[in-house]
């Protein structure tokens, strides 16, 4: 199965009572800046609020920022294993056993 890479916004900044105050106030100026005239088709009307809310979404929230789920898990090994995948989908099965020993002893060393 494979994995999406989607970016997802942070929705949990919506706690803080602020920075939802901030979001519908942005929304709010971002509608009146650019509401959907009449003579637009329900496409192109849609297409408009559809990049309206996205847009100011991402200024307001932002999105998720992934990062390593361990604490041993370094920038480097992370970036080996994005070796180990290139070298995957290349059908590269030598360079794909030196990558995954490779990874195998830095999260030994890292974990120590």
């Amino acid at each position: 199965m494979k994995r999406r890479n989607t970016k997802r916004y942070n929705i949990r900044t919506l706690k803080e009572p602020d920075k939802r105050d901030n979001l519908i106030e942005a929304l709010k100026e971002s509608f009146e800046a650019n509401m959907p005239s009449d003579d637009q088709t329900e496409e192109e009307c849609w297409k408009t609020i559809e990049t309206n809310m996205k847009v100011t979404t991402e200024q307001a929230l932002g999105y998720i920022r992934h990062e390593a789920r361990k604490p041993w898990m370094t920038k480097e090994i992370l970036n080996r294993t994005e070796d180990r995948r290139i070298a995957k989908l290349e059908n590269n099965d030598i360079k794909y056993n030196q990558i995954n020993k490779d990874i195998r002893n830095k999260i030994r060393q890292a974990k120590e």
